[in-house]
């Protein structure tokens, strides 16, 4: 079996852009050129990453080299890298809250390999 994780944190410049229209018009003194939502947000932020791998594999020494075969399930997360903006429902003239969800992207998947070192 071979197995083995990496942690990591980064930091760097975020920046992230929302514009919303609507072709909606109650009434004709209301401009539908104006955007519902024009938000622009930029910080700079750490985001942290995880990658863990398991699975089996062969491996066999030579005299002069190593010979290693590998099948196994591969993980790689990432916090504080994605965000996703919504507003509350209602009807048209209900006052509207925009919120702001941070979220975990993930990555799954096989990962095979042949290594040969020398």
């Amino acid at each position: 079996m071979t197995a083995h994780g990496f942690f990591g944190l980064l930091v760097g410049s975020y920046s992230n852009h929302s514009k919303q229209t609507t072709t909606f018009q109650p009434t004709a003194a209301d401009n539908i050129d104006i955007p519902v939502r024009d938000a622009s947000y930029h910080d700079a932020r750490p985001a942290m990453t995880a990658q863990m791998l398991l699975g089996p594999s062969y491996q066999k020494n030579f005299c002069s080299s190593r010979l290693e075969i590998f099948a196994g399930f591969e993980m790689n997360m990432w916090w504080n890298l994605q965000e996703v903006y919504h507003s509350t429902s209602g009807t048209p003239t209900d006052a509207k809250e925009t919120w702001i969800n941070s979220s975990l992207m993930s990555l799954y998947g096989l990962t095979t390999r042949v290594t040969l070192d020398f």
